[in-house]
């Protein structure tokens, strides 16, 4: 039993990275694939070079985006899983690179019927010069793991069953940033959790520059600071569900701490948003809490700016 794996690829304006993706893709070892390559409205010569790819290998399929989406990679993503007949689903950057054991070394897995297949990679600079494995720890609980950081993934390194994602929404078109950890949160937080294998090996080159968002979400622009709000909000709730007061703490002091950033930054939105949902989260664990922050909370939008001895004793309320 070989299954087929859909490679899911959106793209947009990278015809200088795209052409060594898909010359990592063709030289696979294991062959029972198809790649699904979704154009976002590429103006440069995107199409001409998938095309050549298409003739090369009828496995190659293109796609345009449908004016009826907007434009964006998480509606791609989605796209391409609409036109995938994979029963295994890999979405996959278009500036990096997999190496040749990519999808052969998680083939025994695969034919188990695991649900999610986990690997490593080596982090590379635009010239793919290679920095140190990222090193994956074996975890008991996948999603207590990832939602504290344990676990690192980026979009290439997870191998889905298809039937996971039955019923389900995918990516959020609306999230500009964190778009994988948010999906990613979602499938591995059920009980019991997908059943999981992750290989501590690097099976793939993951590119950093300037343009990706590996770098972007280093800059505190509101997009990125609303992205991981949500994300951090979703998963305070989590743990209230769950009482585990480790995830409680860790994102309840991340929460505050964006709230006193948003207005340090004069990102009066964000400020607003996050205390509005802040606050009825917390009320659910302590009511007295809840009181404070919102009374707080007004007093420094009011005003335009925070204070750092209440955001300390806010932040450590619970230790």
């Amino acid at each position: 039993m070989n299954p087929l794996v859909s490679i899911i690829v959106p793209t947009y304006n990278r015809c200088a990275f795209l052409g060594e993706t898909m010359d990592s893709i063709l030289v696979q070892q294991y062959s029972n694939w198809e790649c699904i390559i979704v154009d976002d409205g590429s103006t440069d010569y995107t199409k001409e070079l998938v095309d050549f790819y298409c003739s090369k290998d009828e496995r190659i399929k293109y796609f345009k985006r449908p004016d009826s989406l907007t434009n964006g990679a998480n509606n791609c993503r989605n796209y391409g899983f609409a036109m995938s007949i994979g029963d295994y689903i890999n979405w996959f950057d278009d500036d990096d690179v997999m190496l040749p054991d990519f999808l052969s070394e998680r083939t025994p897995y695969m034919n188990q019927g695991v649900e999610v297949l986990i690997c490593s990679f080596f982090p590379v600079d635009p010239l793919l010069s290679r920095k140190a494995a990222v090193s994956l720890k074996k975890s008991f609980s996948l999603f207590r793991s990832y939602a504290l950081y344990e676990l690192k993934l980026v979009t290439n390194s997870v191998l889905f069953n298809r039937k996971i994602f039955k019923d389900k929404i995918l990516f959020v078109p609306g999230l500009k940033y964190g778009d994988e950890t948010e999906l990613f949160l979602r499938i591995f937080y059920r009980e019991p959790e997908p059943s999981h294998i992750i290989i501590n090996k690097p099976l793939f080159l993951y590119r950093q520059h300037d343009a990706s968002k590996t770098k972007q979400n280093e800059k505190p622009d509101p997009a990125f600071r609303f992205s991981v709000m949500y994300v951090a909000l979703q998963n305070l709730s989590r743990g209230i569900e769950r009482k585990d007061t480790e995830l409680i703490n860790f994102y309840y002091k991340k929460l505050v701490s964006m709230f006193f950033r948003s207005l340090d930054t004069r990102q009066m939105s964000n400020s607003v948003h996050v205390l509005g949902e802040l606050v009825p989260l917390v009320r659910r664990i302590n009511f007295a809490l809840s009181l404070e922050l919102l009374f707080w909370g007004r007093i420094f939008i009011f005003i335009g700016k925070g204070s750092y001895k209440i955001e300390k004793r806010l932040k450590h309320f619970f230790d």
